[in-house]
């Protein structure tokens, strides 16, 4: 904070004298993933009224993994 509002600058030290200070890159803020608000007709026990409704019809698990 000192350096970047010039106090040290009569001494020859300002932003472009320090290396970590010239090769350090503001970081970006990530963004939270919106969830879908609505599960209706989504839910385990949805899937579980639709098999035992319909006993003759095969179905697959597919699992869905965020990145962050």
């Amino acid at each position: 904070m000192y350096i970047e509002s010039g106090i040290f600058q009569d001494y020859g030290i300002n932003n472009f004298s320090l290396r970590r200070q010239v090769s350090m890159r503001k970081r970006k803020k990530l963004k939270k993933r919106k969830e879908p608000v609505n599960y209706e007709g989504r839910k385990y026990t949805d899937y579980l009224k639709f098999i035992e409704d319909n006993p003759t019809i095969s179905t697959t698990q597919m699992d869905t993994v965020y990145n962050h």
